[in-house]
C-alpha cells in the first residue's frame, strides 16, 4: 500500500507562488500597457515640442525676416521712384511714393511689435527721416521749379538711404543666425529624442519579452507536467511519485488535485486488489466445500454422521461467507463513490483550464488595444511630416517674390540706361535691388536645407514607430500560441475524464455483481441451515440438496471467473 505523500508550502514565498494565475497574467501584461502608455506619452510631448518649435520659426523667426526684406525693399524702391521723379517728373512716380510710404508705415509698426532691438529703432528713425528729407529737400525744391537743388539733394538722400540699407541688412543678418539656430536646436532636440525613443523601445520589448518568458514558463511547465502525469494515468501507469510545488495559484491547486486523484486511485486499487484477493480465496474454499457435500451427499447412505458434520460445517462456513461477501459488498460499493470523487474531480480540472483559457483570450484583447496606441504615434508624426511640407510651400512662395523682385531690378536697370546720364542714380538703386533678391535667394536656401533635414528626421522616427508596431504584432501572435496551448490541454484533461468515468462504471458493475453473490450466498446459507436441522429427512431430501450445492457450484464458478476479471483488470495499472 502506498502512503499519501501531501505537498506542504514553504515559508519562503514568492510573487509566482502567492498571486493567483489571473493575478500574474493581469500584472504582467499592466505592467507592459503602463510601459507603453509611458512610450506615447513621451512621444506625444516630444512631437508637441516639436511643432511648437517649427511654428515658431514659421510664425515669427521666419515672418520677421520677410517684413526686414520688404522694408529695405520698399526703402530702395522709394529712392527709385524720387530719382525717377525728380528726372522725368511723373505724377504717378509721386504717387507710388506715397503709397509706399503707408506700407512702410504700417510694416516698420508691425516690425516693431515683434522685434525689440536698438538697430531696428535707428533704422526706422532713419527712414523716417529720409522721408521727412525728401520730402522738404527734393519734392518741395521740385515744385517750386529749382531742380537743380532738388537733383543736388540727391546725394544726402542716398549717404541716409545707405544707412537705413545697411541697418535692415544687419537686421536681416541677424535673423538669418537666429532661424538657423533655431534649425539646429529644433534638430539636435530631434536627435536626443529619437535616441530617447529607440532606447525607451528596447527598454520596453526586453522588459515584455522577459515577463512574457517568467510567465509563460511558470504557467506551461506545471501545465505540462501535469499533463504528462495525465497521459501517464491514461495509460494505467500509478507508479509515480507525486508532483512538487510550492504555488499557491490555480496551477498549484491543479497539481495538488493531480496528486490527490492519483493517491485516491492508487488507494482504491489497492483495496479492490485485497478484497479480490480475498473474494478469491473464499471462492476456492467455496469450490472446495461444495465438492466435498457433493462427495456426502453420495455417501448419505452409508454415514449419517458425517453427512451430520459435513451439513454442520457447511452451515458454518456458509455462515461466515455471507459476512465476508456483505463486507466485500460494503468495500465495492465505497471504491464506487471514490470512482464517482475522481469523476467530479476531472470536472473541476476541466473548468480551471477553461478560466486559463479564458484569461489568455483577455492578454489578446490587451495587446490589440497596445497595437492601437502604437498605430495612433505613427499617425502623429505623419502629421508632422505635412507640417514639414507646409513650410516648404511657404518657402516657394517667398522664392517667387525675389525672382519677381529680381525682374524688377532688370526692368529698372534698363529703363535708366534708357535715361541715359539722368538714369545712373536709377541703376544705382535696381542693382542694390538685384542684391536684396539674390540675399532672400541665399537665405531660401538655407530654410528649404532646415526643413529638408526636419522631413529627414521626421521619416526616421516614422520607421522607428513602423518596428515598436511590429514588435507589439509579434506579442499578440505569441499570445494566440499560448492560447491553442491552453486548448490542447484541455482536450488532453477531457480525454482523461472520459477514462475515469469508465473506471467509474466498471465500479458499478462490479457492484451489482457482488449484490447478486451476497443474494446467492444468503441463499447457500439458509440451505446449509435447512440441511443441518433436518438431519432426519437427509433421505428424503437428498436429491433436493444435490440440487441446491448444483446451483452454488455453478455460483461460485461465476464468482470465481468475475474474479479473476477484476484482477486481471487491476493488474493492468502499474502502482
Amino acid at each position: 500500500m502506498l502512503k499519501k505523500n501531501k505537498i506542504k508550502t514553504k515559508n519562503k514565498k514568492t510573487f509566482f507562488s502567492l498571486t493567483s494565475l489571473y493575478g500574474k497574467l493581469l500584472s504582467g501584461f499592466l505592467i507592459i500597457i503602463m510601459l507603453t502608455i509611458f512610450f506615447g506619452a513621451f512621444n506625444l510631448y516630444s512631437l508637441n515640442n516639436i511643432k511648437k518649435e517649427t511654428e515658431n520659426i514659421v510664425d515669427h523667426e521666419l515672418s520677421e525676416l520677410l517684413l526686414i526684406d520688404q522694408l529695405r525693399l520698399n526703402v530702395s524702391e522709394r529712392v527709385s521712384l524720387t530719382r525717377a521723379y525728380v528726372v522725368f517728373g511723373y505724377e504717378a512716380y509721386l504717387e507710388r511714393y506715397n503709397i509706399l510710404i503707408e506700407e512702410s508705415n504700417q510694416l516698420e509698426e508691425e516690425l516693431q511689435s515683434k522685434i525689440d532691438h536698438e538697430i531696428l529703432d535707428k533704422t526706422i528713425e532713419h527712414s523716417k527721416t529720409l522721408a521727412i528729407q525728401t520730402q522738404n529737400n527734393i519734392f518741395n525744391k521740385y515744385d517750386t521749379s529749382d531742380n537743380t537743388l532738388a537733383i543736388e539733394n540727391l546725394t544726402i538722400v542716398n549717404t541716409l538711404t545707405d544707412r537705413i540699407i545697411n541697418g535692415y541688412d544687419e537686421l536681416a543678418a541677424n535673423q538669418d543666425a537666429k532661424i538657423t539656430s533655431s534649425g539646429e536646436t529644433l534638430i539636435s532636440n530631434t536627435n536626443y529624442l529619437l535616441i530617447v525613443g529607440i532606447a525607451l523601445i528596447v527598454v520596453i520589448t526586453i522588459i515584455g519579452l522577459i515577463i512574457s518568458f517568467f510567465l509563460s514558463r511558470s504557467i506551461s511547465n506545471p501545465i505540462k507536467k501535469v499533463s504528462e502525469r495525465m497521459q501517464s494515468i491514461s495509460q494505467k501507469e500509478l507508479n509515480h511519485e507525486p508532483l512538487q510545488t510550492k504555488r499557491n495559484d490555480e496551477v498549484g491547486d491543479l497539481i495538488h488535485a493531480t496528486n490527490d486523484m492519483t493517491f485516491q486511485l492508487q488507494e482504491l486499487l489497492e483495496e479492490i486488489k485485497k478484497t479480490s484477493g480475498e473474494v478469491k480465496k473464499q471462492t476456492n474454499h467455496l469450490n472446495f466445500t461444495t465438492d466435498e457435500v457433493n462427495k456426502g451427499s453420495e455417501q448419505i447412505a452409508a454415514t449419517m454422521q458425517e453427512l451430520s458434520l459435513g451439513a454442520q460445517n457447511q452451515a458454518n462456513t456458509s455462515t461466515d461467507l455471507a459476512q465476508n461477501m456483505a463486507s466485500f459488498h460494503t468495500i465495492i460499493q465505497e471504491a464506487n463513490e471514490k470512482g464517482n470523487q475522481v469523476s467530479e474531480g476531472a470536472n473541476n480540472v476541466v473548468q480551471l483550464t477553461e478560466d486559463g483559457s479564458n484569461v489568455m483570450q483577455q492578454s489578446v484583447q490587451q495587446m490589440e488595444a497596445i497595437d492601437a496606441i502604437v498605430k495612433k504615434s505613427v499617425n502623429k508624426v505623419s502629421d508632422l511630416r505635412d507640417q514639414s511640407t507646409k513650410i516648404n510651400k511657404i518657402v516657394d512662395v517667398i522664392k517667387d517674390i525675389a525672382d519677381q523682385t529680381n525682374l524688377l531690378a532688370l526692368n529698372a536697370a534698363i529703363e535708366a540706361a534708357r535715361a541715359g546720364e539722368h538714369g545712373k542714380g536709377f541703376a544705382v538703386v535696381a542693382d542694390e535691388v538685384r542684391k536684396l533678391a539674390e540675399q532672400v535667394s541665399v537665405s531660401i536656401s538655407d530654410i528649404t536645407s532646415i526643413v529638408t533635414d526636419i522631413t529627414k528626421e521626421t521619416d526616421s522616427v516614422t520607421k522607428t514607430l513602423e518596428t515598436g508596431y511590429e514588435q507589439v504584432e509579434k506579442g499578440t501572435s505569441h499570445l494566440t500560441t499560448t492560447k491553442q496551448t491552453f486548448q490542447s490541454i484541455e482536450t488532453a484533461i477531457r480525454d482523461m475524464r472520459k477514462d475515469v468515468t469508465a473506471i467509474s462504471d466498471n465500479l458499478g458493475t462490479i457492484k451489482n455483481s457482488s449484490e447478486k453473490m451476497h443474494t446467492a450466498i444468503e441463499d447457500i446459507a439458509a440451505i446449509s441451515e435447512e440441511s443441518a436441522a433436518g438431519v432426519e429427512e437427509t433421505t428424503a431430501s437428498t436429491e433436493t440438496t444435490k440440487e441446491a450445492m448444483d446451483r452454488v457450484s455453478v455460483a461460485s464458478k461465476s464468482l470465481t471467473d468475475l474474479t479473476n476479471n477484476l484482477n486481471n483488470l487491476i493488474n493492468k495499472f502499474k502502482l
